[in-house]
């Protein structure tokens, strides 16, 4: 069996037995098995385990702050060095927004936000050139210590975030359900019913009513007014006060608008499966888990994965 065990030659490629310091062929030393070859291999990976002294080339060991033969510092960078990722897709710490439903998109793209974005329909790090809904420079993602953070960058649309909880409106602010976008107000006062001369307008007979839904169409005009008989009001496919049967997306009864003493309304979402989304004021604290729409562009939010 020894017959078949030996030593190549680097410079050659000749056999060599075992423990034959130099090549029988050319006489080169052979690397690796005793002698001054061997030495110098072993310096070599002796010194592949330390830091090399820039100053006198001799090895300094890990966590040494000084060269122990010269007295040079060690480099900060060498003491601080740490491993880095080939990319920030790698560094689970970053935040990440998942494309679930977007125009011309490939859902289930995935956006490390490795610092702070921008994304819009043309500028930014998160484009959506398809979505004639998403503003230029319609949104910011930014770190605040290690928050991230939504900003609406002054978009026509706005940016939608799923209610968590109940949420409370103010008259005349917007949310989304099912495909459909709504506006909040109160009933108007008598005196706008009224010419100024005094004369009531003509029209068919109005009933009492708490408060008023407004249907958004695409392009900003009214659509369907429906006013509501009751303090509250639910929204939803079927079954509901103000029912949406085409729309797919809205669930049996979706969402809940309630008028409070205040003035202002509570909006509930009745566990659908789309949810309900509120506009944001200008900018806020994202969670793990919250769902965005810029413009048609459904975003998932993911954080913490370390």
């Amino acid at each position: 069996m020894n017959d078949y065990l030996g030593i190549v030659c680097h410079q050659c490629a000749a056999f060599n037995p075992m423990g034959t310091t130099s090549c029988e062929q050319c006489s080169s030393a052979l690397q690796g098995v005793g002698g001054e070859a061997s030495g110098a291999v072993e310096d070599s990976m002796e010194q592949a385990r330390n830091f090399i002294c820039q100053q006198c080339s001799n090895p300094v060991p890990s966590g040494h702050k000084f060269c122990g033969t010269c007295g040079a510092p060690v480099p900060d960078a060498v003491k601080s060095a740490g491993t880095s990722y080939f990319s920030p897709v790698q560094d689970e710490a970053k935040a990440r927004l998942v494309l679930v439903r977007g125009e011309g998109g490939v859902e289930g793209l995935t956006y490390v936000v490795a610092s702070d974005y921008i994304a819009g329909r043309d500028e930014g790090e998160i484009v959506f050139p398809d979505d004639r809904f998403v503003s230029p420079r319609h949104a910011s993602f930014r770190y605040e210590g290690e928050t991230l953070h939504v900003y609406d960058e002054g978009s026509i649309n706005g940016v939608f975030i799923r209610l968590r909880a109940p949420a409370v409106l103010r008259a005349g602010e917007t949310f989304r359900a099912g495909e459909q976008l709504f506006r909040v107000e109160p009933m108007p006062p008598e005196e706008e019913m009224r010419a100024p001369d005094g004369t009531m307008f003509y029209g068919s007979p109005a009933r009492p009513g708490h408060f008023r839904i407004v249907q958004i169409l695409e392009g900003g005009v009214d659509g369907l007014v429906f006013t509501s008989r009751e303090p509250s009001c639910i929204i939803g496919r079927e079954d509901s006060d103000l029912n949406f049967a085409v729309d797919i997306y809205m669930s049996r009864q979706h969402t809940r608008v309630s008028i409070q003493p205040d003035g202002t309304f509570l909006i509930e979402d009745l566990e659908s499966r789309n949810g309900t989304y509120t506009r944001i004021a200008s900018s806020l604290a994202l969670e793990d888990g919250d769902y965005l729409f810029l413009g048609r562009e459904l975003l998932r939010v993911e954080l913490n994965h370390a």
